[in-house]
């Protein structure tokens, strides 16, 4: 059975929308974007409703999620917007990412541009202006990787390890679960 990248299944976790789902297909080892509302659709032709009607391209991408919603049992849904939210939230990154620095100085204009609307963009344009823009890239993403690691053991989905993340001392291709 093929294994999916662990940095495919933490950009899709990265890019979760209310409209587009990721998931894992256990039999290609990819991932698979569907949109909801043709997911939905392609439910209710099975269960006898009324074919959905496309035309170009809409069409094609209608028939493969046709073809998705009969294979579903290969398929692993990765966590939605909402629940990817819940479960990794950025901000408590930010805040853990605070917490490693040993400057005090920086840790203080940190804490400031997380305060209020907009921290997001604050805290990244204050990590550039101190110049540890890269070590806050690789913090988030080490965390990420993390997360997609355990979301994988949890879910049983077989990765390759293609990130090297935190607790890991280098990157491998042996596959894991």
């Amino acid at each position: 059975m093929p294994k999916v990248k662990l940095s495919d299944v933490m950009d899709a976790m990265d890019w979760s929308s209310d409209e587009m789902s990721a998931y894992v297909d256990r039999v290609s080892g990819q991932i698979v974007w569907v949109n909801d509302r043709m997911f939905e659709e392609a439910y209710d032709e099975i269960d006898g409703a009324e074919e959905a009607e496309y035309t170009g391209w809409e069409a094609d991408e209608y028939e493969q999620t046709k073809s998705l919603v009969e294979r579903e049992a290969d398929l692993v849904s990765l966590p939605d917007e909402h629940e990817y939210k819940l479960d990794y939230n950025p901000y408590h990154v930010m805040e853990e990412f605070i917490e490693t620095l040993e400057d005090e100085s920086q840790r203080s204009m940190l804490w400031i541009a997380l305060d209020g609307q907009g921290a997001f963009r604050r805290f990244k344009d204050m990590c550039a202006q101190l110049g540890i823009i890269e070590d806050w890239y690789a913090f988030k993403d080490d965390s990420l990787a993390a997360y997609a690691r355990e979301w994988c053991e949890n879910n049983k989905v077989e990765f390759i390890n293609d990130k090297a993340n935190a607790g890991d001392a280098n990157v491998d291709d042996e596959p894991t679960v």
